[in-house]
């Protein structure tokens, strides 16, 4: 128990990965990096986000005070 941060989970000495790959195995970190990537994976498919075209596309008054700055410049 503890706090993670960079320091446990980094590859400093003592850190988790640090300690995974001297006292297990490769194959013990292949299996480790597999599940923290899994984990990763499924929580940017929950929680992130992505956007649309129709996002990047300006109204119309945000058109119109564009090319009216455009032109005044």
């Amino acid at each position: 128990l503890g706090i993670v941060d960079k320091k446990t989970v980094g590859a400093s000495q003592g850190g988790l990965i640090h300690i995974c790959f001297h006292e297990k195995s490769p194959e013990a970190m292949r299996t480790l990096f597999t599940g923290l990537q899994q984990v990763v994976g499924y929580w940017l498919f929950h929680n992130g986000f992505s956007i649309g075209i129709d996002d990047t596309i300006a109204d119309w008054n945000t058109q119109a005070h564009i090319s009216e700055q455009i032109t005044t410049r």
